[in-house]
């Protein structure tokens, strides 16, 4: 969605990754999402939302360099032995 709502620079989208905290994306998507099997929240409506478009255009990236990483170097609980 940020793609298509980016800044344009030469009338093309400008490519950018934000990231923002679920806490403060929470309440601007749950009200117009809905889950999907695996829980994750998906806005189907095309075009999205007004909500949810001015939310996206008012985001600014930091600059920040993001390094990616695979899926299979992110652990999916936690390792340390419980109590």
């Amino acid at each position: 969605m940020r793609d298509r709502l980016g800044r344009k620079l030469w009338r093309k989208a400008e490519r950018e990754v934000i990231v923002v905290p679920m806490s403060t994306l929470r309440p601007v998507v749950e009200p117009v999402a809905e889950r999907d099997t695996d829980g994750a929240l998906v806005i189907r409506a095309d075009p999205p939302p007004r909500t949810v478009v001015d939310f996206v255009k008012s985001l600014r990236a930091t600059g920040e360099p993001v390094a990616a990483i695979r899926f299979d170097e992110v652990l999916d609980r936690e390792l340390l032995p419980g109590p």
